[in-house]
Parts: structure tokens; C-alpha cells; sequence
């Protein structure tokens, strides 16, 4: 992937979360695997994700001090201590932990605390290949995010990425379809930290006000059924019925488009996603498929996305 097409992903990432919630051998298992803490300020060599050097400073002046690299030592201060608190929450739900923080290890990207005020919660930036969680957020705040982003990363290694190669209307049927999964994942991981007693990470998730509908559908399918793979099922067709949430994002992955057909003067393309596209997009961690992709939701067209979430609003469902 070209720098040119990692900062039109970059872009639209940080579009999306501006508006929204938000976007094993890194998993240190046992503290001398951890990156050593030092508070030397030495320059930090780095690339993105298509291992193209880059310099961090352009991201933000104080870098070193701000983020948390995965391959090196890092300087000791509270945002590191932030990150590496982070790290130890995850981890004690290890099978979810260990698939994304592998896939963030593998493009080795950086965890960085961004102190700047604006709209966003956190994001995954492309174009510097750092995940940035605001520093306003409360611990398991954070902690929500990062799952987040840390899901959006492994979609991305496994090809869910924008591109103009397809038609809009598509495009944004493959946007609803990643944002849908992020957050169904989100929420599985919520569950099983609150089966270990950690309540505070489901308590912050139901703290979204945009998406506590989606944590209460995975909560009564799971109290029914007894199936993880129902549950998240459940959570992921959950996403699609708040007016709130399609509507914000048709805008902005409508408006992305629109900008790179303009940037780029290429003329646009009419073709639709494969028919299998989406298979791979429902797996989980665990290898186990929870069968996103056979949904009607996923196979709908935005515009009648956005007109069921419509009458299920009018009707007293999710704003």
C-alpha cells in the first residue's frame, strides 16, 4: 500500500471517529517480555504500515513523550503508565487480547496518549501507524477504545480498508459492515470481562450513550442462549437500528469519497464488493465464525438501512 493511499485511509479514519465513538508476542505475558522504560529522549527510528520511514513529529512536536513503542524502550512518565496499564487490563482476557494486539505487533504500530483537544475519543492513524486514545478518557474508557481501534487494525491486515475501487453505495455498505463488527467485538470482550468479575469495562461500555442498545441486545442473547457466537450476532445486527449511527456514517464515508474522487481526478467506479466479501470480516479470535455475513443487514443497501433504522426510531427502538 502507497503513502498516498495510506493518507486517504488516515483521513477517513479520523473523519469517522471525529464524529463517533470513536476507530501474542506483543501480549507480555510476564514483565521481562515488556518493552524496557527509560528516560533517555533519543530520536526514535520509525515506518508505517507500508514500511516507509516517517517522522513522528509531524504527528505531534512531543511524540516520544506521548507514545508507547512495542519494539524499543520507552520513556518513563504517566502516558507510558497509562499504555502499559492498558496492556495488563487487556490481557486478562487473553484469547481476544493476544489476536489484536498480534496483528498491532505486526505492523508495529505505536500506542500513543494525544493530549490535543477535539472531538475524537481515539483513532488509528494510517498515515503514522499510531493508535491514539485521548488523555481526557477515564482508564476503562481507554480501555474501550483501544479494543476498538485495536479490531479496526485487524480488519484492516485483512483487506477491510477504503478504496475507490467499488461503488460508493458500496463502499459505505463495507463501512456500516466494519463499524458493526468493531463494535460487536467490543462487546464480547466487555462480557467476558465482566464473567471475571472486572465490571468496570462493561460498566464504561454501557457509559456510550450511542451504543448502550447494542451492549443490552449482546446481554439478553447471552442470558437466553447461553452462545457467545449468538450474542455477538445479536450486537452486530444491533448496530444497524439506530438512526443516529447510520446516518452519521453514510454522511462520512459518503463525504470521503466524494473528496478522493476529487483529489484524485479519477472518474468513479460502478462495481460491486464480492459476493464472499464479508466471510472473513465475522471472525473472531477464537477462528470461530459468528455469521455476520449471512445477515440481511450486511446484504442491504445503506439508503434501506437508513429508512429501517428511521421506523425503528419512530417506533420507540434506538435513537
Amino acid at each position: 500500500m502507497n503513502a498516498s493511499r495510506l493518507l486517504h485511509l488516515s483521513y477517513l479514519v479520523i473523519l469517522l471517529v471525529s464524529v463517533f465513538f470513536i476507530s501474542t508476542a506483543v501480549c507480555f505475558p510476564n514483565d521481562t517480555d515488556r518493552p524496557e522504560l527509560t528516560t533517555e529522549h533519543e530520536n526514535v527510528e520509525y515506518q508505517n504500515g507500508s514500511n516507509e520511514p516517517i517522522d513522528l513529529s509531524a504527528w505531534h512536536p512531543q511524540y516520544r513523550e506521548k507514545c508507547y513503542f512495542i519494539d524499543r524502550e520507552n520513556i518513563i512518565n504517566s502516558n507510558t503508565q497509562t499504555i502499559d496499564d492498558l496492556l495488563i487490563l487487556l490481557n486478562k482476557e487473553p484469547r481476544i487480547a493476544n489476536y489484536l494486539l498480534s496483528t498491532a505487533h505486526h505492523l508495529k504500530t505505536a500506542f500513543c496518549i494525544d493530549d490535543r483537544d477535539d472531538e475524537t475519543r481515539g483513532y488509528y492513524d494510517f498515515k503514522y501507524n499510531i493508535l491514539g486514545l485521548k488523555e481526557h478518557l477515564g482508564l476503562f474508557e481507554k480501555l474501550i477504545i483501544f479494543v476498538h481501534e485495536l479490531r479496526h487494525i485487524s480488519q484492516f491486515i485483512r483487506g477491510y480498508d477504503n478504496t475507490l475501487d467499488y461503488d460508493i453505495e458500496e463502499i459505505i455498505r463495507m463501512n456500516f459492515a466494519i463499524e458493526a463488527d468493531v463494535q460487536a467485538v467490543v462487546t464480547l470482550y466487555a462480557w467476558r470481562m465482566k464473567e471475571i468479575e472486572i465490571n468496570e469495562v462493561w460498566d464504561a461500555l454501557s457509559g456510550f450513550k450511542n451504543y448502550i442498545d447494542i451492549a443490552e441486545e449482546f446481554e439478553k442473547e447471552i442470558k437466553k442462549s447461553g452462545d457467545e457466537l449468538k450474542a455477538t450476532n445479536s450486537a452486530f445486527i444491533q448496530w444497524y437500528k439506530s438512526e443516529w449511527r447510520v446516518d452519521k456514517y453514510y454522511k462520512c464515508s459518503y463525504s470521503w469519497y466524494v473528496d478522493m474522487l476529487d483529489e484524485t481526478k479519477l472518474i468513479q467506479k460502478y462495481q460491486k464488493l464480492p459476493e464472499n466479501f464479508f466471510t472473513k470480516l465475522c471472525v473472531l479470535p477464537c477462528e470461530k465464525n459468528y455469521g455476520c455475513h449471512r445477515s440481511d443487514e450486511i446484504k442491504e443497501t445503506p439508503r434501506n438501512i437508513i429508512q429501517k433504522a428511521r421506523q425503528y426510531s419512530d417506533e420507540g427502538g434506538s435513537e
